[in-house]
């Protein structure tokens, strides 16, 4: 039986945070994620003004969502869905780093939206 953390494999966790610590630990990047994480207080001010956005300009979207994310939870895959009717949402079994947890997922999911888009 694999251990698990936050229910994701103990060693595809162990491994996001490591390449994670790595980046953090370049010079200036202390700055740059306390100035990134201040910023987000603003987010939710901003909503209608994104809503408002998307509901106006309709721009082709997809969504690819860690259905185990923590921080941003799948009720925010599903608000793209009530703007965008037409966006193409996927809630993949990965945490908040979907991309190093199903890369290859998520270039396939990619690459198809690009090719219906005629842009692949």
């Amino acid at each position: 039986m694999r251990a698990e953390v936050f229910g994701r494999p103990r060693m595809a966790v162990l491994g996001t945070i490591r390449g994670r610590r790595e980046c953090l630990s370049r010079p200036g990047q202390i700055d740059i994620q306390t100035e990134l994480f201040y910023d987000y207080r603003s987010n939710v001010e901003r909503y209608p003004q994104w809503q408002r956005y998307l509901r106006e300009h309709r721009p082709p979207t997809l969504v690819v969502w860690g259905k185990y994310d923590a921080s941003f939870t799948v009720e925010g895959a599903h608000a793209y869905g009530r703007e965008l009717p037409d966006a193409r949402i996927h809630l993949l079994d990965a945490g908040h780093f979907a991309l190093d947890e199903a890369c290859d997922e998520i270039g396939a999911l990619t690459h198809a939206f690009l090719t219906e888009l005629g842009r692949s």
